[in-house]
């Protein structure tokens, strides 16, 4: 499996704002809704690519996971932005488990 030439499919997010507004239309709450598809064959490729990738000895570029704008997006409104130099690999991997979202994960292996 060459993974430099698998072709990527992205998925566009789709962010809904979703407001209460009483008789006077001031708002009295908000809400953002974010919503992504996420086609099989996404999924399927993550999963040979993880298979390919555990089956290495050491592989020297590891992909830990292929993660949809919309979890990265809900991510960063909870306070948990991948892009922030303190989140490590794991810290991702650990969050993604966590939540019941390993299906996103791309290896099996463990980092620092």
């Amino acid at each position: 499996m060459n993974t430099q030439s698998t072709l990527h499919t992205i998925v566009d997010s789709t962010d809904r704002l979703h407001l209460e507004v009483d008789r006077n239309l001031k708002i009295t709450s908000g809400a953002i809704e974010a919503s992504q598809e996420v086609p099989d064959e996404v999924l399927r490729r993550i999963r040979d690519t993880r298979d390919y990738q555990d089956a290495k000895f050491a592989p020297d570029d590891v992909k830990i996971a292929e993660l949809p704008g919309a979890l990265v997006d809900h991510w960063y409104r909870q306070g948990f932005s991948i892009w922030d130099p303190n989140i490590t690999a794991q810290d991702i991997l650990n969050r993604l488990q966590r939540e019941d979202l390993s299906a996103f994960i791309c290896t099996s292996k463990t980092f620092r």
